[in-house]
Order: structure tokens, then sequence, then C-alpha cells
């Protein structure tokens, strides 16, 4: 009796790890999702397309194991189940922005008095704030 609660401890330590070191990649992920660079690499971006599977197996929120899932198991799936569908979001809204404005035009062109750059900044941003496509509704 002594080994299978051993063997009970060590398999809820080994679950709560996974947990734990799940959370922290998907968090990792999101951050370099959030506040990475705007441009990436083609095999940057193929890695991001990569993921999304298991990131909607996580993001499902469905736990295989054979037996009741402990007080922190059911606590965490929920968590990584958001964090999952948010990683998800941040990679297939990636796509969906619109590449004619990759090139960053200077504030203040020649011929062009402070002002007028001003409102053709606050036009760019109006532009931005009413369009359908939300990645570039925050631009804005």
């Amino acid at each position: 009796a002594a080994v299978h609660i051993e063997e009970a401890k060590t398999k809820d330590e080994e679950s709560e790890e996974l947990f734990s070191t799940t959370s922290i990649v998907l968090s990792l992920l999101i951050a370099v999702l959030e506040l990475g660079a705007e441009k990436r690499s083609d095999s940057d971006e193929s890695f991001f397309q990569s993921v999304l599977p298991s990131l909607h197996v996580l993001s499902s929120g469905c736990v295989e194991r054979g037996g009741l899932e402990s007080a922190q198991e059911s606590m965490m799936v929920p968590e990584l189940a958001e964090m999952a569908s948010h990683a998800m979001a941040l990679i297939v809204a990636r796509d969906k922005t619109d590449n004619t404005d990759d090139v960053q035009k200077p504030a203040v062109t020649i011929g062009q008095s402070r002002l007028e750059a001003i409102v053709e900044k606050l036009s760019q941003a109006e532009c931005d704030l009413q369009s359908s496509q939300p990645p570039l509704r925050a631009k804005g």
C-alpha cells in the first residue's frame, strides 16, 4: 500500500510539473507573439503555423487521464486552455493583416508641414480604427 501511495504522489508531482512547464511555454509564446518583431522570417512564421494543432488540443480543455483530476489540475486546465486560445488567435491574426503599409513612412516628408503630417497620421489612424481587421484596429 505504501508503494501505491508513493507511486500516486509521483504521478501527481509529474502532472503538476507538466502543467507548470506548459504554462511557462505558453506564456513565452504569447510574449513573443505580442511583443516580438512585427516582421518575421518565413521559417518563424511556418513554426508558428506548425504549433496551431497542438494549441488547438490544449485550447479544448480536455484532460485524458485514467484517474480523477486533482484540484490543482482542475484549476490549471481552463487557464492553459485560455492561454492556448489566445496564442492561436495571435498567430491566426498575423495572417490576416493587410500588408500594403509594410514600409514605415517618415513622419514629415519633403515639402510637407508638421501640421499636414499630423493630419495625415490622424487620418491613417482613423482608417485603421474603422478596419474590420482586429490587428489594424489595435494599431490605430
